[in-house]
C-alpha cells in the first residue's frame, strides 16, 4: 500500500507518466502469483521478481520526479 501512496500522488500531480504504476502493478501481480504455493521455488522466484519490479517502479518514479523538478526550475 505504501507504494501506491508514493506513486499515485507523483503521477497525479507532477509527471503524469503511467510507467511506474504499470511496473508496480506487474510487481504486485508476481507477488500474488507467488502466493499460489505450487512449489517453494515457484514462491521464492515470483516473490523476488515482484519485489524487484516494485523497487524498479520506485526508481522509475524517482527519476521522473527529478526530471520534472529540473524542468520546473
Amino acid at each position: 500500500m505504501f507504494l501506491l501512496t508514493s506513486l499515485w500522488p507523483s503521477y497525479k500531480t507532477i509527471h503524469y507518466k503511467t510507467k511506474p504504476l504499470k511496473i508496480a502493478l506487474l510487481g504486485f501481480l508476481f507477488i500474488a502469483i507467488g502466493r499460489l504455493h505450487f512449489t517453494n521455488l515457484w514462491e521464492v522466484s515470483n516473490t523476488v521478481i515482484g519485489a524487484t519490479l516494485l523497487a524498479l517502479a520506485h526508481y522509475a518514479n524517482w527519476k521522473l520526479l527529478r526530471i520534472a523538478t529540473k524542468q520546473n526550475h
